[in-house]
């Protein structure tokens, strides 16, 4: 039998910090996102006898596993157990240890068998060893920063919530972190091929139905707060004539239908929160832009122009509207890092061009966070900068990645490169770059998870 224990001190009651991991979608917003997890099937609740089928791809090969709640005291602990896997045996106790009336202890206890020759098991016991202190490690750090967050909002009411684009890097992640956080979630997808359970609304943004049709088709009513993330994916093909009006389509058109739609309700949100891109300013300025700089001149600020401009029906309607102006989001599992991920592992990494653009980033979990952030403050309206305090250059992000990987430094690749092979997109994805700082977040008082992109 193999042992492994990972235990964290967590500033908030036993209580909250229990009551957490009874929310939907907590197992999802505990799984570090360099795994391929996928869950298949629960019960209702996290009680003895409740069971979860997950499939885990390991080198792109499928894997079935099954785990069943054995024991179950509320505040105290609960215990999983393989029942269908790779070990030997599994066994899982998570420990809830109180520590007065504020504080507290995670205490996770794993006891497990590996299914080898007994030869063998001094060697993947130092691998499983390596494996569990990343993965628990990666666990107990999202639990200090949501449990953190839940505090400092504590007395404020949650939130009904409805969010397009749910499907995608940062739309998926804001579902598990908002309903771990105790909002009512749903989501609004475009075809029924979309829908995975009861939680689900069903609009094609590419429809143009008069208001009042969509009204009556549409159980969109009594929302708190929508949160918009639609739109064609920037960087993924090449910047065809085709392809931009897509972009842009994607993003205006689907922004003004659901502004008319919101505006049109008997009983609106309160609030509307639809994402926007740094790309807004001006890009290689030597001056900083905050929310009150002016708009760029390329493609890609002209499409935020548009895409904020947008939403004025909803503005019209009295509506509190935020334009959520993100930063390249950081995160292993999808967007910009993952894509850079790859080619620095292979030794393909490296400086874009002169290396001295620089590049607005913010870490997937800040992301999601500072969006709630702006949601839960009313005084939040307008244009906020969703971007690290501590913007880089490309040379910055370069070496951070090269220490992240464990390379030296590689190759440069030359900016004649990049505008032959990406065209229009290479020069203002790769080659420009914007300074635009958090000015309103920092002055609502947001407290930020990653300020420096080692951290991420």
């Amino acid at each position: 039998m193999r042992k492994f224990v990972y235990r964290s001190e967590i500033d908030c009651p036993v209580e909250t910090l229990f009551d957490w991991h009874m929310r939907n979608r907590a197992f999802e917003r505990l799984t570090p996102p360099w795994l391929e997890v996928a869950v298949k099937g629960s019960g209702n609740k996290l009680e003895e006898g409740f069971e979860v089928q997950l499939t885990v791809r390991k080198f792109g090969v499928p894997m079935e596993l099954a785990f069943k709640i054995t024991e179950f005291a509320t505040n105290q602990i609960f215990v999983d157990e393989q029942t269908k896997g790779p070990f030997m045996f599994w066994k899982h106790q998570h420990i809830f240890e109180k520590h007065g009336d504020s504080s507290c202890a995670m205490h996770d206890d794993i006891r497990f068998g590996l299914p080898l020759h007994v030869a063998s098991e001094p060697l993947m016991q130092g691998f499983m060893d390596s494996d569990f202190q990343r993965m628990f490690r990666y666990r107990h750090d999202i639990l200090k920063g949501d449990l953190a967050a839940y505090m400092r909002n504590s007395d404020k009411p949650r939130k009904k919530v409805l969010i397009t684009g749910s499907h995608g890097m940062l739309g998926s992640a804001l579902v598990n972190y908002l309903s771990t956080q105790g909002h009512q979630v749903s989501r609004l997808v475009r075809s029924n091929e979309d829908v995975k359970g009861t939680s689900e609304i069903v609009w094609d943004a590419s429809r143009v139905d008069p208001p009042d049709t969509l009204v009556k088709r549409l159980n969109v009513e009594r929302f708190d707060a929508v949160i918009h993330l639609a739109g064609a994916n920037i960087a993924e093909k090449a910047w065809t004539h085709d392809r931009k009006a897509l972009i842009k389509n994607s993003r205006v058109e689907s922004t003004k239908r659901l502004a008319k739609l919101l505006a049109y309700l008997n009983e609106p949100p309160q609030v509307v929160l639809s994402a926007s891109g740094a790309n807004f300013y001006e890009s290689d300025l030597a001056a900083e832009s905050t929310e009150g700089s002016p708009a760029g001149r390329g493609f890609l600020s002209e499409v935020c122009k548009a895409w904020e401009s947008a939403l004025q029906p909803a503005r019209d309607a009295q509506i509190r509207c935020v334009n959520l102006r993100m930063g390249v989001i950081l995160s292993p599992d999808g967007g910009a890092l993952q894509k850079m991920l790859t080619p620095f592992s292979l030794g393909l990494g490296g400086q874009i061009g002169s290396g001295s653009q620089s590049m607005s980033w913010v870490s997937l979990d800040d992301a999601v966070q500072a969006i709630e952030h702006c949601m839960l403050t009313e005084k939040i309206d307008g244009p906020v900068n969703v971007t690290s305090p501590n913007y880089v250059t490309n040379k910055q992000f370069t070496q951070a990645m090269e220490q992240v990987i464990g390379m030296p430094e590689n190759f440069k690749v030359p900016s004649a490169l990049v505008n032959v092979m990406f065209g229009q997109m290479g020069k203002e994805c790769l080659l420009e770059g914007v300074k635009a700082v958090p000015e309103k977040l920092i002055a609502s008082g947001y407290i930020f998870r990653h300020q420096k992109i080692e951290d991420c």
